[in-house]
């Protein structure tokens, strides 16, 4: 996708508190045809950054790491799926937190956005407190059981 070395460097900008208040660092950078993906990783949490204009917006995802690494992409979330990686605005749902505008007109304005929730709801996490993940967890399960179960 094209613009993605704006948008990273625009990111890199918006999230430098990861760096100066966590310890995180870029691990890698992903231009694809359907986005843009920055990876921020310390010795417990990684964040993903995403800008993916066919989803419609932002997408700021935490991870536990495994041994220093993203866990895998699970594509199709089942019971007994093991899951490691959740959406912010997950984390801030269970907390009754509102969510942060992610499909804002200009993608300037809406990674503000975003850095400014991960900063105000992401503490924990980001220091490697993954006790909220269960929650996360079995929200999530129940979203993927209620959608495979629905009448198509």
């Amino acid at each position: 996708m094209k613009d993605c070395e704006k948008i990273f460097r625009f990111a890199e900008n918006e999230f430098l508190f990861l760096a100066t208040l966590f310890e995180f660092s870029v691990v890698k950078r992903e231009s694809e045809r359907y986005g843009c993906f920055i990876y921020f990783a310390n010795p417990t949490t990684g964040v993903r950054v995403s800008y993916e204009p066919f989803e419609s917006g932002v997408f700021v995802q935490l991870s536990e790491l495994v041994d220093g690494q993203f866990p895998p992409y699970i594509s199709e979330v089942r019971d007994g799926s093991v899951l490691r990686t959740f959406d912010l605005q997950d984390l801030r749902g269970i907390r009754g937190e509102e969510p942060f505008d992610d499909t804002g007109e200009e993608i300037e304005q809406t990674l503000s956005a975003a850095a400014a929730a991960l900063k105000e709801s992401g503490e924990l996490v980001l220091r490697g407190d993954f006790r909220e993940f269960a929650l996360l967890d079995h929200l999530v399960k129940e979203r993927a059981r209620k959608f495979r179960n629905a009448p198509r």
